[in-house]
């Protein structure tokens, strides 16, 4: 007992057991709630009142059907800590049989971070997915790895077909001035900008303004490409 409550005063993780009925009661909240949510345990446990302090309004009623899912299902749902702040938790629970109601035993783990990062993805994602600017993603060996609609829109090659493929086979084949300068200015680390003439899969040549820059991790070593094109055809067209 004693090698399972150190055990369980140094898990990052929230560790609780609930009563469900006829109000639902925590009976063991671990000593991370003091980290995570700012209570300490003892004024969780045994208060009819604390999942609704410590539970989002809008998710209570998920958070209290847990037991319903599937073995080994977890559920990401709201929590917030004393200060009011929201903090999303992932978490896991399994019913125990008792026989005197019903009880669930369960771990909560702080994703908030992960969350933030992946909202922020998803959001990135869909504004990339709707620019009128063709964007291209590539690995450190050149092959694509991305396409945007906007892309597929100019140059008629599908993501289907540019996936996996070495860009400089794909619409800039033909301008070997640039794949030059392109080649040597990644070699350097380089951003480049310019105009470049790319070629449609029916043939029909265009002119695009070009912004290429290095992707790097966190180490600062070069994984890959990504590429920003605008069709200015008709605009230079209208010029001349």
């Amino acid at each position: 007992e004693s090698r399972l409550q150190r055990l369980l005063e140094h898990l990052p993780d929230l560790v609780f057991r609930l009563r469900l009925g006829p109000r639902p009661t925590l009976e063991f909240v671990s000593p991370s709630s003091k980290v995570l949510l700012e209570y300490w345990p003892s004024e969780l446990v045994g208060d009819e009142r604390a999942i609704e302090r410590i539970v989002h309004a809008d998710d209570r009623e998920q958070f209290l059907r847990l037991h319903e899912l599937p073995p080994r299902t977890g559920r990401k749902l709201r929590f917030q800590a004393r200060d009011g702040q929201q903090v999303w938790m992932e978490l896991r629970v399994a019913p125990v049989e008792t026989g005197d109601g019903a009880v669930i035993e369960g771990v909560a783990r702080d994703v908030t971070q992960s969350h933030h990062a992946e909202l922020q993805s998803r959001r990135l994602l869909a504004a990339i997915e709707q620019a009128a600017e063709a964007v291209v993603v590539t690995d450190s060996a050149g092959l694509v790895e991305y396409v945007n609609p906007a892309y597929r829109h100019t140059s008629g090659i599908t993501e289907r077909d540019a996936l996996g493929k070495p860009w400089h086979e794909l619409e800039v084949r033909k301008d070997t001035a640039f794949l030059r300068k392109l080649s040597a200015a990644l070699a350097r680390g380089e951003v480049w900008q310019g105009r470049i003439q790319s070629e449609r899969t029916n043939g029909a040549r265009y002119d695009e303004d070009a912004t290429l820059a290095p992707i790097r991790d966190e180490l600062g070593q070069q994984v890959g490409c990504v590429a920003v094109k605008r069709d200015v055809t008709d605009q230079l067209a209208l010029e001349e």
